[in-house]
């Protein structure tokens, strides 16, 4: 998540005029992959209630004007 938020900017989308879209937070109830995992720690379902944010327009733009693939490849220090 850190290399994601040092690679790219993450800004509200825009309308067809330009304009950014508000965003609105919604969440949903519900369980999560994560709740296995606990359940096998903690062998109680009361604990594990949560919630997510729903999904919402944005845009993902890169930090850096020579942001190739291979360029981003290294800053992140992936292969």
């Amino acid at each position: 998540m850190a290399s994601l938020l040092a690679t790219f900017s993450i800004h509200k989308a825009l309308d067809e005029r330009g304009e950014e879209i508000p965003v609105v937070p919604q969440f949903s109830a519900g369980v999560t992959v994560f709740v296995e995992c606990l359940l096998s720690i903690y062998q109680s379902a009361d604990i594990l209630l949560f919630s997510h944010p729903e999904t919402f327009p944005c845009r993902i733009v890169p930090r850096f004007r020579d942001a190739s693939a291979e360029r981003l490849t290294q800053l992140v220090g992936e292969q």
